[in-house]
């Protein structure tokens, strides 16, 4: 049976999930002012969950912010991995119009 802590963060999920519909929605109808508002609403409602789910786990933020470096290094990696293969494209056509240019001499 659900605890009214479980619904209160149940609550919150859901507001953020409509909040950020609310959002996208806005951007595609060009409302500014509301777009603003609804971001506002939904940095106090994901404090909100932050809190009550800090309740429920003590080591929550730790969680989070672990899970956040993860994906910060993941990222770093990709972005390395894809200048190693621009480079590497750049290269091989560096390499190509040679061959054509001495084809044609």
């Amino acid at each position: 049976m659900a605890t009214d802590l479980d619904l209160l963060i149940d609550f919150y999920q859901w507001e953020i999930v409509r909040i950020k519909k609310s959002i996208e929605e806005n951007l595609e109808l060009r409302h500014y002012k509301e777009v603003e508002f609804d971001q506002r609403a939904l940095g106090h409602a994901q404090s909100e969950l932050d809190r009550l789910l800090e309740l429920k786990n003590p080591l929550h933020r730790r969680i989070e912010h672990t899970k956040q470096t993860i994906e910060m290094y993941k990222r770093a990696k990709q972005k390395r991995d894809l200048h190693q293969f621009e480079k590497i494209k750049v290269e091989s056509v560096i390499e190509e119009s040679q061959l054509i240019d001495e084809a044609i001499l």
